[in-house]
C-alpha cells in the first residue's frame, strides 16, 4: 500500500476509534475495542496509545480500559482537522500547502489537532514553525525510511510458531521500558504469554535485555539510574556482561527472569538505516527450553531475519 494513502487510512482509524468510543456507555479495553471496531489488537493499541499520548484517549482501572474525556469539543475539532486535512490532499496539488486554517476550535485545541496529525506524520512544521502537509515528501523517503515492523514480522511469527508451538512475542522500546505489541500463544496447555499493551522491564528477561544491548551508552547509563532499575536488586556489573555477550552473539537469552519457570530468546530488529525497531522473542516453560535449545532458537531466529531480508545487527557491528 502506498504509504501517504497508508497514513490517511490509520487517521481515519483513529477518528473511526474516538466516534465508536465516545458512543460506549461503560469505558472499554483493548480486546473489546479491537472486536468492536474489526481492527487487530496491535493496530488498535498503537491507535489508543497515540490518542492517548495526545490527549483523545484516557486509561482508568489501572490503565485496562480507555474513554475519551468529558470535553465532547474535542471530537468536533478532530473532525474538522480531517476535513481540513483531507481537502488538502485530494484536491488539486498545491506545493508544500500550509496547514494554518481555523478548524473551528479555540488556538490551544487547533495546536491539539496538529500535534496529533503530526503524530501520524501526516503534516510537519518547517524551520519557520509552519505547519506543511508532509505527503509529497513520504514519497521520497518511504523506500529509505520506511520499516513496517508488524506487517514484516507477523509472517515470521506465525512460522516460529507453527514450528515450535511455543509462544513468539513482538516488543517495541518506549523509553526505559517495553510494550508488548503482538502475542502468539503456545499450542501447550503450559504456556506463558504475556497481554498485549503490557509494560516490560528493560533489564529482565530476553526481551528487555535484547534492546537494551543496542541501546547508547548513554541510554543504559540513564536506565541504570532510573527508578526502574534503582528499585530492583540485580548486580549492574553482571547485566553489564550479559549485554557484552548479546552483542557478541546477536541474541539474548533467560531462564526465570521476568517469571520464574520461564525462558526465552530475544533478537533485535533493526531496519535499514541501523534504528532499531523492536524485539521478537520465543518463550517457553524452563523444561521445554533448557539452555542448549535457547541457543538453538537463537540461530533460528538469526536464519529466519536473515531470509527475509531483515537484519539482527547495527550497520556498524562487526559480523
Amino acid at each position: 500500500m502506498d504509504k501517504p494513502n497508508y497514513q490517511l487510512q490509520t487517521l481515519g482509524r483513529a477518528l473511526d476509534l474516538l466516534i465508536w468510543l465516545e458512543h460506549q456507555s461503560t469505558p472499554r479495553t483493548l480486546t473489546e475495542i479491537a472486536e468492536g471496531l474489526g481492527f487487530t489488537p496491535p493496530m488498535a493499541f498503537r491507535i489508543l496509545n497515540t490518542l492517548r499520548q495526545k490527549g483523545f484517549v484516557v486509561q482508568i482501572e489501572g490503565g485496562k480500559r480507555y474513554a475519551v474525556p468529558p470535553e465532547r469539543d474535542r471530537l468536533a475539532s478532530l473532525r474538522n482537522g480531517l476535513r481540513l486535512l483531507q481537502t488538502l490532499v485530494t484536491g488539486s496539488e498545491p506545493t508544500s500547502p500550509e496547514v494554518t486554517k481555523d478548524t473551528g476550535s479555540d488556538p490551544s485545541e487547533r495546536e491539539r489537532i496538529l500535534q496529533l496529525m503530526s503524530s501520524f506524520q501526516i503534516i510537519g512544521q518547517t524551520a519557520q514553525g509552519e505547519w506543511e502537509l508532509l505527503l509529497p515528501l513520504t514519497r521520497a523517503r518511504t523506500q529509505a525510511n520506511s520499516f513496517d515492523l508488524h506487517g514484516r514480522l507477523r509472517p515470521i511469527m506465525e512460522s516460529l510458531h507453527s514450528e515450535t508451538g511455543e509462544t513468539v512475542g513482538l516488543f517495541v522500546t518506549r523509553g526505559l521500558s517495553q510494550i508488548v505489541i503482538d502475542m502468539i500463544a503456545a499450542t501447550h496447555p503450559l504456556r506463558y504469554v504475556l497481554e498485549i499493551g503490557s509494560v516490560q522491564p528493560l533489564h529482565r528477561g530476553a526481551a528487555g535485555k535484547a534492546a537494551l544491548a543496542w541501546m547508547s551508552q548513554d541510554d543504559i547509563q540513564a536506565f541504570f539510574e532510573s527508578a526502574e532499575f534503582a528499585d530492583d536488586d540485580l548486580d549492574r556489573d553482571m547485566i553489564i556482561e550479559d549485554l557484552r555477550s548479546i552483542r557478541q552473539r546477536g541474541y539474548s537469552v533467560s531462564s526465570g527472569e521476568r517469571v520464574p519457570g520461564a525462558a526465552a530468546t530475544g533478537i533485535a530488529i533493526f531496519d535499514n538505516l541501523g534504528e532499531m525497531q523492536g524485539v521478537l522473542n520465543l518463550t517457553a516453560p524452563i523444561a521445554r527450553a533448557p539452555e542448549a535449545i535457547l541457543h538453538e532458537w537463537g540461530e533460528r531466529l538469526i536464519a529466519k531475519l536473515q531470509a527475509a531480508g531483515i537484519t539482527h545487527l547495527p550497520p556498524d557491528h562487526p559480523r
